[in-house]
């Protein structure tokens, strides 16, 4: 079981006003382990982070003409995802992702290495938009919550042992916030950002990416197509440099990370 916390509020996809080092203001004791503290950490410590992005032929990253989330990139390609997956400390969506596809965000395809879990799920989810009856709170996986607002009696009497909300600081600070509490407090040496794009341009405009891979389904094409409004420019801008370009099946996949990182290797992940 996890220590109690705190909540210190706050907005992720607006200029911040606060610093990250706030001190907590409110407690929900009476939930137990779901609210848990995440005051006062140190700034700058953090999980290496890799992004990973699926686009189509044009840079989109969803067909709003398909109504459902469906998937995409290749078969090898959502192998390479759950590779990447499985030598994670935890994976990463913002709400939009779990509203539209649902995730499990789960190692599926792939076993996991010996002596490694299935990574702990985090979703950043600035207004707590997650519905308590999705997959993330509802099965029995670790997922943790960054949110700017207190949790609902309701949210927090639907979630169950291992789900967890905590509050951080807004923009840019509650990104670190968010990283330091996951690096100091719980240990996570690796976090993969997984969707969506909003999530994954904050973070590049934060400098907060390591490494990144671009998974371009070549074949596809959207027909009302949903931009990332990322391109190479901005993994440029964010630190980062282009060291292979690769196939996947029908897909190719770009791999990008910081000069004084290397690539774990040829064959990662």
């Amino acid at each position: 079981m996890k220590p109690l916390v705190a909540l210190a509020g706050v907005l992720f996809c607006f200029p911040s006003v606060f610093s990250f080092c706030q001190h907590i203001h409110s407690v929900k004791s009476s939930y137990g382990s779901m609210v848990r503290s995440s005051s006062s950490l140190a700034c700058l410590v953090r999980p290496i982070v890799t992004l990973k992005l699926a686009v189509d032929s044009q840079g989109a990253v969803d067909d709003l003409s398909k109504g459902d989330s469906w998937r995409f990139t290749s078969s090898s390609s959502l192998d390479l995802v759950h590779r990447l997956r499985a030598v994670s400390d935890a994976v990463a969506v913002g709400s939009g992702t779990v509203l539209r596809d649902n995730p499990s965000l789960t190692v599926r395809r792939v076993e996991l290495p010996p002596g490694r879990s299935q990574p702990l799920r985090v979703v950043f989810d600035r207004r707590l938009r997650s519905p308590w009856g999705c997959s993330l709170l509802q099965d029995e996986y670790e997922t943790q919550l960054f949110t700017s607002n207190e949790p609902s009696d309701a949210l927090l009497m639907a979630m169950e042992e291992g789900k967890y909300v905590d509050a951080v600081g807004t923009g840019l600070d509650g990104l670190i916030q968010a990283l330091s509490t996951l690096k100091k407090r719980d240990g996570i040496e690796h976090l993969m950002v997984e969707g969506g794009p909003q999530l994954a341009k904050a973070f590049l405009e934060g400098k907060l990416v390591d490494r990144a891979i671009v998974v371009r389904a070549e074949t596809v094409t959207f027909s009302e197509p949903v931009p990332s409004g990322i391109s190479g420019s901005d993994f440029t801008a964010a630190g980062l440099e282009r060291v292979d370009i690769d196939t996947s099946g029908e897909d190719t996949v770009e791999c990008w990370t910081r000069p004084d990182l290397p690539w774990p290797g040829p064959s990662w992940p």
